[in-house]
């Protein structure tokens, strides 16, 4: 089957996503409580597009399973009979979580092993919604800072030095590796994480509020 066909996305309504840049953008109605984070358009199982065939609408996961030679004879040789892809267009309002995205032999292991637990992919506390590693190019539409991969030990610790409260950190950091270091922070609890943090907010807070503190500065990612 050939042709060209209207192509739907898919909302996605994470919590740290805004409220109008995508449905202004899409022309489309939006529920004032409504978070609109994401908009996809691809084949991904979790949340697929869809196309509109002779008047129905027909999922594109579906379309593509019957029609494989729809992706051409380049795709299908380097990826199968999957669309290698999903395009998205994001509108974050507030700090994503962090993430870690796994090599694509690990993806097909942790995926492999999610499915025989019988995990669902829409459950929150499922880790690989698909088998694939997570390689990403991204376009700014607007003001977009991104936080990519660490500084080098040394220089970590030296920005450590500069705040009172997080010189116990550096001396932590000077005694351990890296990754080490890292997961001690992630694991630490709420308390601790506070004392370490509040004094930060204290020090910048006025400065934040006033719209004085520049986004290169660290402390402003603390606020």
């Amino acid at each position: 089957m050939t042709g060209v066909y209207k192509l739907t996305g898919s909302l996605q309504h994470y919590i740290w996503g805004g409220k109008n840049y995508i449905p202004n953008l899409l022309n489309i109605p939006k529920e004032p409580d409504q978070y609109y984070a994401e908009w996809w358009l691809g084949a991904h199982a979790s949340s697929p597009s869809s196309i509109e065939i002779e008047g129905k609408s027909v999922l594109l996961t579906e379309f593509l399973a019957q029609n494989p030679a729809a992706l051409g004879i380049r795709s299908r040789t380097v990826f199968g009979d999957e669309l290698p892809y999903l395009f998205k267009i994001l509108d974050v309002e507030k700090p994503l979580s962090i993430q870690l995205h796994p090599t694509k032999k690990q993806a097909e292991i942790g995926f492999a092993a999610e499915n025989a637990k019988g995990v669902a992919l829409t459950d929150p506390k499922r880790t690989y919604k698909d088998n694939n590693h997570k390689p990403e190019m991204m376009i700014a539409l607007s003001d977009f800072w991104l936080l990519h991969g660490f500084k080098t030990k040394h220089k970590i610790i030296a920005s450590l030095k500069l705040r009172p409260s997080l010189t116990i950190l550096a001396d932590k950091l000077h005694s351990q590796d890296l990754h080490r270091f890292y997961a001690d922070i992630m694991r630490a609890d709420q308390s601790q994480l506070a004392a370490w943090l509040h004094p930060i907010i204290e020090t910048n807070e006025t400065a934040y509020k006033k719209g004085e503190l520049s986004l290169d500065n660290p402390d402003y990612w603390v606020l």
